[in-house]
């Protein structure tokens, strides 16, 4: 179970810290479809006008201006952004599943999912390691972060990883990031194409 911490509003705020239930066994990696899908993150997240109690919806022109976001394959239902406006995309995770896994196939330590969805994070180990000697292995990982309750862009994070002292981890710098805009789909689908022609050259 993950460690976080939540605001008023019910949206996960700072740091995502993975426990041991979150990651595979040391050394083991899996395709982050599968850890997905083992984790329930293939939901389509559904969009719902707010109502006021008295039955108003507000409107522009006859279309709605804010929204509520929920998983609605879970029972109960579990709202995930208590308010977004008309425009916000709430794109499934599985889009971003499916970029981390054709850039880096079968890479995947790690995986949790909070509350239901608010909040995705997914930890990856790279080929490259660096023997130091002595046991002493530097190893290239990624974090991949993601939500569908406002907090966070999708974005990937580059850290190293010390096999000789597991609490020796250096969270490194921020690769890429995309904002949940209109354009949120075909920023991440172009960063996972640059990412594979990069790779054949």
């Amino acid at each position: 179970m993950a460690f976080y911490s939540t605001n008023t509003l019910g949206r996960v705020t700072g740091n995502v810290m993975l426990s041991r239930d979150d990651m595979l066994p040391v050394g083991d990696k899996a395709s982050a479809v599968d850890l997905a899908l083992d984790a329930g993150a293939n939901f389509v997240p559904v969009k719902h006008p707010l109502v006021h109690p008295s039955g108003h919806t507000p409107e522009n022109r006859g279309t709605p201006t804010a929204y509520s976001v929920w998983n609605e394959t879970v029972d109960p239902p579990a709202l995930l952004n208590p308010a977004v406006s008309h425009g916000y995309p709430a794109t499934p995770y599985m889009q971003t599943i499916d970029m981390i896994e054709q850039a880096f196939p079968n890479s995947a330590t790690g995986l949790t999912m909070i509350e239901h969805g608010k909040v995705l994070v997914v930890t990856l180990e790279l080929t490259g390691e660096v023997d130091l000697g002595g046991g002493d292995i530097i190893k290239p990982c990624l974090m991949v972060t993601d939500s569908q309750d406002g907090t966070r862009s999708t974005q990937v994070h580059s850290f190293t990883r010390r096999a000789f002292c597991e609490n020796q981890q250096s969270y490194d710098s921020k690769v890429f990031s995309a904002r949940h805009t209109k354009n949120h789909s075909l920023i991440i689908a172009g960063w996972a194409a640059h990412v594979a022609r990069a790779q054949e050259s």
